[in-house]
């Protein structure tokens, strides 16, 4: 999984001078290939669990290459962006809103709209279906662009079911 996200990432547009921010960045599935590509400084991650992130750097990628690059990891169980050093240029959120209720999407999305970048790229992956899940509330969209502030929206009234999509937008309208 984290090939197919760095090459596509990178088919999107992602240059090492890009800050990218990996939301839910787990064990460095992505971010293994991420830093590496990444200018110094330019690897930022924030997931809930410490444990994950410390397993990722001490299995997944060299003390060197942590000590050269300084990928920036932050623990957060409410999309506390505001507590990393950098605001990005890209985003992903890979297989995170499949996991969680409208309420913490909710909150994710209107934290991040607030912290990243002017322009900044958002790619997720979601699964969309016809059959309303009310616990969920999320409702499909027949095109897979859009902004994070247009998904949002969409999270008020709708479905969330059984087949893989990703979307990507810009973020309009971000503080800068």
């Amino acid at each position: 999984m984290g090939q197919l996200q760095f090459d596509f990432l990178v088919k999107q547009g992602l240059r090492p001078s890009h800050v990218f921010l990996d939301i839910a960045r787990s064990s460095l599935r992505a971010g293994r290939l991420l830093i590496p590509y990444l200018a110094p400084g330019n690897y930022l991650g924030i997931d809930k669990h410490s444990e994950v992130i410390e397993s990722g750097k001490a299995n997944e990628i060299g003390a060197d290459v942590l000590k050269a690059q300084r990928p920036e990891s932050v623990v957060s169980d409410s999309f506390s962006f505001e507590k990393i050093s950098k605001r990005p240029d890209f985003c992903i959120a890979q297989s995170l809103f499949t996991h969680l209720d409208k309420r913490d999407i909710d909150l994710c999305f209107k934290n991040l709209s607030a912290f990243v970048k002017p322009g900044c790229k958002f790619f997720a992956s979601f699964l969309e279906t016809s059959i309303p899940i009310p616990q969920l509330v999320v409702r499909t969209a027949s095109a897979t662009s859009f902004t994070p502030a247009a998904l949002w929206r969409l999270l008020a009234g709708g479905r969330v079911g059984s087949r893989g999509t990703s979307g990507t937008g810009v973020i309009p309208g971000a503080k800068s």
